[in-house]
């Protein structure tokens, strides 16, 4: 028998988080407001491209949705969120959207809303968030 009475496997269990799983996850959802669209969308260097590099510092992207048209859902992990200009993080989960679009319009030259999603039976709804 192992000098250790406790065991192995009862070291297996012990550890310092309570996150099991996935973790919280915030919807959001991109609009383009200029004359364009993400047509194109899976191209090099398109417009989705460049506003998703943009997003991409700034947040932990979990899931990206289709591309319809103008519009396409993020789902972020809560606590990635930029909640101000100096990039501080959002412990409420309530991130600075205007800040996020003028850091795509600065960086690539895209307009884009973005907005909080919610998610309501199987789909996402922002118009009302």
């Amino acid at each position: 028998m192992a000098a250790n009475a406790e065991g192995v496997n009862n070291k297996k269990t012990q550890h310092d988080f309570v996150n099991f799983g996935t973790p919280a996850i915030h919807p959001l959802v991109v609009v383009r407001n200029d004359e364009g669209d993400f047509t194109g969308h899976a191209d090099n260097n398109s417009d989705f491209h460049k506003v998703m590099t943009i997003l991409q510092t700034r947040m932990e992207i979990y899931a990206v949705g289709a591309v319809s048209g103008t519009t396409f859902t993020l789902m972020v992990v809560d606590n990635t969120l930029a909640a101000d200009a100096g990039n501080e993080r959002a412990p409420t989960s309530v991130p600075d959207l205007d800040y996020l679009q003028n850091e795509v319009l600065a960086g690539c030259g895209v307009g884009v809303r973005i907005y909080n999603g919610k998610i309501v039976g199987s789909g996402i709804s922002y118009d009302d968030c």
